[in-house]
């Protein structure tokens, strides 16, 4: 059974990610969406093929490529 100080306790919780979570991420989509909408694309030659990443403050990002 839950008692009374651990329920409000992980209300309390719950409510303040909630209210901080669109605070906390709105950076983050300014950036990609910046980053997607300008034509930052970065293509590069390697022994495998042609490579696609983008640019963001001077540094080159390839997503999705694995590495042993």
């Amino acid at each position: 059974m839950m008692d009374r100080r651990y329920f409000m306790k992980q209300l309390s919780r719950t409510v303040a990610t909630s209210l901080a979570l669109p605070y906390l991420s709105y950076p983050v989509l300014v950036s990609a969406a910046k980053s997607i909408s300008g034509n930052d694309y970065v293509d590069v030659e390697t022994s495998y093929g042609k490579v696609r990443g983008i640019q963001s403050s001077g540094v080159n990002i390839f997503k999705g490529i694995p590495y042993a």
